[in-house]
């Protein structure tokens, strides 16, 4: 089978899951060379070397550091940093819980087409995660990502409708 393709062009031949015997030294130089990309501005990098400040691969894990690139990347508009980011903010994982941050940041993810950040949104508007609830907002958004073939979001819509005297144009 064909290897799964790297995070980022650098990562390339640095192996990948648990358990990966690359020589320490290799390591650190592969981390050295994404830490350069992402001090660059490369959002790919910055995402990945949040990763690796997260889960401890070839850096010490620091939870701030993965908060720091994490937010790097979301603010170049990254949608996968931007679900990571509100994520974090929705879990407080590394940042103070914020649920109105938590919606903005999956809003900007839905408004980039990503199917993830649609169904987050809706899933917002559904519970009043960081906005009021609002069922038809949330219908809207959940047919955003079932338009995209998301069956997490047909299911919503689904259980939406089936409310007794809810009306869905």
């Amino acid at each position: 089978t064909q290897p799964a393709t790297p995070a980022h062009p650098l990562l390339a031949r640095t192996g990948s899951g648990v358990g990966c015997a690359w020589p320490g030294a290799y390591v650190k130089e592969r981390v050295e060379q994404i830490r350069k990309a992402a001090n660059q501005g490369d959002a790919r990098a910055q995402f990945t070397l949040a990763v690796y400040y997260n889960n401890g691969q070839g850096v010490e894990q620091d939870t701030t550091q993965a908060v720091f690139w994490i937010r790097k990347a979301a603010e170049q508009g990254m949608a996968d940093a931007q679900m990571t980011l509100a994520n974090n903010f929705a879990s407080g994982s590394g940042v103070e819980l914020n649920q109105r941050s938590a919606f903005e940041w999956y809003l900007k993810a839905a408004e980039q087409g990503s199917t993830k950040g649609q169904r987050a949104v809706g899933n917002c508007y559904r519970t009043g995660c960081g906005v009021p609830v609002d069922l038809k907002k949330a219908v809207d958004w959940f047919r955003k990502a079932a338009a995209q073939g998301d069956a997490n979001a047909v299911e919503a819509i689904q259980q939406l409708e089936s409310i007794p005297r809810l009306e869905i144009p």
